[in-house]
């Protein structure tokens, strides 16, 4: 299936804010798999996004460094101690992000998945020694991690599966059910074909009415039951005259 960027966020929201939230997502996606198809087929967009929101974030010390990056092994290094050593970092730099404001985007982060700002951390020290497409990879990670978090969509796509395997067993009882069902009444028909075919009757009527009673009990055997004794003897009528016109 395809859907555009804005529409798979407009959809990811929409599952967030449902009551049922696993309905929602098979009423949208289908499956399960579908969307985590449409999810991480577009992945690739959802990274270019992230990297602006963080350009946004470093674009006060880069223009106040002539349109580069203070230092970037420094500034690498600090990020393989912490998130938050750079973020002073770039406070004393002459960033705009102030500490409480990072301490709530971390703890919000943090609420979502623990492993989603060590990826950040490592995505961002990449991009900072030249190493663009290891940096969007862990990116990917990140935003796969979020996807996949039991606090985010992680849970509802469980719940989801489980409707899933529910409906598709009872799809398979209810086929498996109507195949019993047909074989039954097939044999009982062919039980009834060999029957008129042991004896020489004048038509159809004659051989129906003999033979009734037999092909009523032997249905019983086969689990295929008649309404009644009249039903069946209508019913074993039309099979009989439907093979005579077939002769």
């Amino acid at each position: 299936m395809k859907m555009s960027p804005e529409e798979i966020k407009q959809s990811l929201s929409k599952i967030l804010l449902a009551e049922d939230k696993a309905a929602e997502l098979l009423e949208t996606f289908g499956s399960v798999k579908n969307m985590q198809v449409v999810v991480t087929s577009n992945l690739k967009m959802f990274v270019d996004e992230l990297i602006d929101i963080t350009a946004l974030f470093f674009r006060p010390i880069i223009e106040r460094n002539g349109g580069d990056l203070p230092n970037k092994k420094v500034m690498a290094k600090l990020l393989d101690e912490s998130v938050a050593a750079l973020v002073e970092f770039n406070i004393s730099n002459g960033g705009s992000v102030k500490t409480p404001d990072y301490s709530s985007l971390i703890e919000k982060l943090d609420s979502i998945s623990p492993n989603l700002i060590e990826y950040i951390r490592y995505a961002l020290s990449a991009f900072l020694v030249g190493h663009t497409n290891a940096g969007k990879k862990l990116l990917e990670l990140a935003l796969l991690e979020v996807i996949n978090s039991e606090r985010f969509l992680g849970e509802i796509q469980s719940q989801a599966f489980q409707k899933e395997v529910k409906s598709t067993t009872a799809r398979k009882a209810a086929k498996l059910g109507q195949s019993k069902r047909w074989q039954a009444k097939e044999n009982t028909r062919l039980y009834a074909l060999q029957l008129f075919h042991e004896k020489a009757y004048r038509n159809a009527n004659q051989a129906a009415e003999d033979i009734t009673e037999k092909v009523f009990n032997y249905g019983k055997t086969q689990n295929f039951h008649f309404t009644g004794i009249y039903q069946a003897s209508k019913t074993i009528y039309k099979w009989l005259l439907a093979e005579t016109k077939n002769k």
